[in-house]
């Protein structure tokens, strides 16, 4: 008895892990814009490391030339790399690097699989405990 009382819960906590996942995601995802534009952009200036880096990105955007500095850092960083930026025409300063977009996707994913695997899991743990 106590070892399905035992699997029930496991199910049940990851159940709500995933939906926690789940509901996050979606609300990351709801408040971004979707309405992006790309560009390529061109690192002009990278200093620090870690977490305390930061990473000058110069692009064109609507027909007018912008630098933005953002506080991130990678090792793949470097300058004069052409990389692919996001931003939004009402606010062009404002960009988005494809991690910053992926990410509430990924999160949503996450907690769909979990979801699922727990709810499939949890119906069969319910299943053994009533024919029991």
């Amino acid at each position: 008895m106590k070892k399905r009382i035992t699997k029930l819960v496991e199910c049940l906590l990851a159940l709500i892990v995933g939906i926690v996942f789940l509901v996050n995601g979606a609300g990351m995802v709801a408040n971004m814009p979707h309405h992006y534009q790309k560009t390529t952009a061109v690192i002009t200036r990278v200093s620090g490391g870690g977490s305390g880096g930061i990473t000058t990105y110069r692009y064109e955007a609507g027909g007018k030339e912008y630098s933005v500095t953002n506080n991130e850092y990678s090792s793949l960083t470097y300058r004069g790399k052409e990389v692919t930026v996001y931003y939004t025409p009402e606010n062009p300063k404002d960009i988005y690097l494809w991690n910053d977009i992926a990410l509430p996707f990924f999160i949503c994913a996450v907690g769909l699989t979990t979801s699922v695997i727990a709810a499939i899991f949890l119906k069969r743990v319910i299943a053994l405990w009533q024919t029991s």
